[in-house]
């Protein structure tokens, strides 16, 4: 396959958190595909899908793989972590598994556990930022649809928050926040968390059904919180194409 180093070692990492409850779904290969950087080639993808989809050959591989001076340990455990925060709760297999990634990566215990707590309250906030967008988008016509509910209600089914804060997620549906507090919270994030926000956005707007008004409403509210046009138009096709 033609991958570079960072992307073998952040699809590996992935993948052996995936397997870490020993179920990989199909849904998971598809976030690992969006987590990794440069995507993978099209005609590497059944070979990678092939790969990942078994936790042997995932188990195997990892033994073997390199660590080169090229790959960036903290980038490949953020993006492992991302993974095992998919689902909305974390079992202890699934830390487990990424303090061993992390050992062999080199990173010390202590480090990947900083590491994780910094990506879990990166997640947290882009959460509430994202929940709040997506309850302006819902609400900007003035009803909520039947597809959109359930749309709603499954971005907020794999967010990394605790069972009270999904509650009070929720309930923005019909509370949404205003045009100038979601302009205000998404400018705070960063370039990446904006660009993870409007690709999760995706499937807001494709429920939608209102043809072009629901991304233009998102673009503008992006761009008007500091986000290129190109970068925010880009992030939101791929999340419903």
């Amino acid at each position: 396959m033609a991958l570079t180093s960072q992307q073998e070692w952040t699809l590996l990492a992935c993948a052996w958190i995936a397997h870490a409850d020993d179920v990989l779904e199909v849904g998971e290969w598809d976030l690992m595909v969006k987590l990794l950087e440069g995507g993978i080639p099209e005609e590497d993808e059944a070979d990678a899908m092939a790969m990942v989809m078994d936790k042997a050959a995932v188990t195997e591989r990892m033994a073997t793989l390199e660590v080169e001076d090229s790959v960036h340990a903290d980038g490949v455990l953020a993006l492992a972590w991302r993974m095992a925060l998919s689902d909305g709760s974390v079992v202890e297999a699934e830390t487990s598994a990424h303090d061993e990634i992390a050992s062999r990566l080199g990173v010390t215990a202590d480090a990947a556990s900083e590491l994780r707590g910094a990506v879990l309250r990166e997640a947290t906030q882009e959460a509430e930022v994202l929940i709040g967008f997506a309850a302006g988008l819902v609400a900007s016509d003035g009803r909520v649809d039947a597809s959109e509910f359930v749309e709603f209600d499954d971005l907020i089914g794999g967010l990394p928050v605790e069972e009270e804060k999904r509650e009070a997620l929720v309930s923005m549906l019909h509370d949404p926040p205003s045009r100038d507090s979601i302009v205000s919270q998404f400018s705070g994030l960063s370039e990446l968390s904006k660009m993870r926000v409007m690709h999760q956005l995706g499937p807001i707007v494709a429920a939608a059904h209102r043809g072009d008004a629901e991304v233009s409403i998102a673009v503008a509210l992006a761009v008007e919180a500091g986000m290129a046009e190109a970068d925010a138009r880009a992030a939101l096709s791929a999340g419903y194409m």
